[in-house]
């Protein structure tokens, strides 16, 4: 694990091995990440940069952040990207579980239930077979 010297790390933050809390500039000031509360940050990952992590949010392994990262955030890959839980999870578990609890008996049941739980991301017609 590597935290540089200008690194600001909040409560109750996990650092899985092999986390680098780096900078990217030489000159003097503030040069390393501002990590926020309750904030995971995966094996390998690498923070560089004088950015801030926001609260709540979670970095994957072997993540290549430098931007800075609003708080209630999923960051993966490199360079990281955020992404919203729909993107991490997929549609699959979420469309069997509302087939499975939606009400047969409506005409556009589960359809209905997906629009509501994705709202416009979703094209207008949705077919659900079952």
């Amino acid at each position: 694990m590597v935290i540089g010297e200008t690194a600001e790390v909040g409560t109750d933050v996990t650092l899985y091995h092999g986390v680098t809390l780096g900078g990217n500039r030489l000159e003097r000031g503030k040069r390393h990440p501002t990590v926020g509360d309750r904030v995971a940050i995966g094996a390998g990952a690498k923070v560089l940069g004088p950015i801030t992590i926001g609260h709540d949010s979670r970095i994957g392994a072997n993540a290549v952040v430098i931007r800075p990262v609003p708080p209630d955030s999923v960051v993966i890959g490199v360079p990281g990207q955020v992404i919203s839980a729909k993107e991490l999870f997929g549609i699959g578990p979420l469309l069997r579980y509302i087939v499975a609890t939606s009400d047969a008996s409506r005409r556009d049941g589960p359809a209905s239930s997906l629009r509501r739980v994705f709202g416009s991301s979703l094209p207008g017609k949705i077919r659900v077979r079952m």
